[in-house]
């Protein structure tokens, strides 16, 4: 028998445990999910969205114009075995979670600039808060928040009484104050579809100004693609506070084939990012 100290035996298992590679405490995917053609009841698109999902085992998934359809009809596939939909099934935005690892404490509904584009209660635009709590630690517990912003720009239809670039600010101002007061001190990522196509330039740059002011930080991509609409510029954005991004973010680019053999068919771009407390 050969004997081995115990520094030794420590010594082995601090190196040993050195190359583990621990997953992320928060695993989240935002996209806007463009219902009218991926989530049409039994398309393939919506199938292979939802096993993209399962594969990565991502704790929140925030969406945008999912009010066609929900990732939880079961023409999709099983996504409802492990995932729960905060809110609405016909919202204009929406969070979904693992409800295995986390618990919903707390939500709420905050209205935004109403979109005269879309008639009836579709043109409703809102922004969704959930407080929620890992059912291992307690002690971690996060807000998610999502949004879905007014599109369009033209005296006779789009963002009701006022500009896209002057609705928008105005938005991101309330629904950041409005985050501030439902997290208290907890950690928020905060994700949507901000729909900052009139002056895109400069009001995506105004956007993110009035994001950090509540002292978001700007998700970093390093690397990897960023999402992009037009002028190399992005119109869905991912912000964080009070807790640290694990690596860099990726997008899940759109009209591209994806690892698990599907293919992204929003004519949005997705935002995968993973976060540490």
């Amino acid at each position: 028998m050969i004997k081995v100290s115990k520094n030794k035996l420590l010594a082995c298992l601090c190196t040993i445990l050195s190359g583990v590679a621990f997953a992320s405490d928060i695993h989240l995917l935002d996209i806007n999910v463009y219902s009218w053609a991926l989530l049409q009841p039994g398309h393939q698109g919506g199938k292979n969205f939802v096993k993209h999902i399962i594969a990565n085992k991502y704790d929140f998934v925030t969406t945008q114009e999912a009010d066609a359809a929900s990732l939880l009809d079961p023409s999709f596939g099983n996504l409802g075995s492990e995932y729960q939909l905060v809110g609405g099934a016909n919202q204009d935005a929406n969070i979904y979670y693992n409800n295995t690892i986390w618990q919903l404490d707390k939500m709420e509904v905050f209205d935004t600039t109403p979109d005269d584009l879309i008639s009836g209660n579709k043109g409703k635009r809102i922004a969704l808060l959930g407080k929620f709590h890992n059912k291992q630690d307690s002690n971690k517990v996060i807000t998610i928040a999502t949004t879905h912003l007014c599109i369009s720009w033209s005296s006779s239809r789009g963002c009701v009484g006022d500009t896209q670039a002057n609705a928008h600010i105005k938005d991101v101002q309330n629904i950041t104050t409005e985050i501030t007061q439902f997290s208290g001190t907890t950690p928020v990522i905060f994700s949507g579809d901000f729909n900052n196509l009139e002056d895109i330039v400069n009001q995506t740059r105004d956007i993110k100004n009035k994001v950090l002011e509540h002292s978001f930080t700007y998700i970093n991509y390093g690397g990897n693609p960023s999402p992009v609409w037009a002028d190399n510029t992005p119109i869905d954005f991912t912000f964080y506070k009070s807790i640290t991004q694990d690596g860099y973010a990726k997008g899940y680019m759109k009209n591209a084939p994806q690892p698990d053999g599907g293919i992204n068919l929003s004519d949005h771009d997705g935002i995968d990012a993973s976060f540490n407390f």
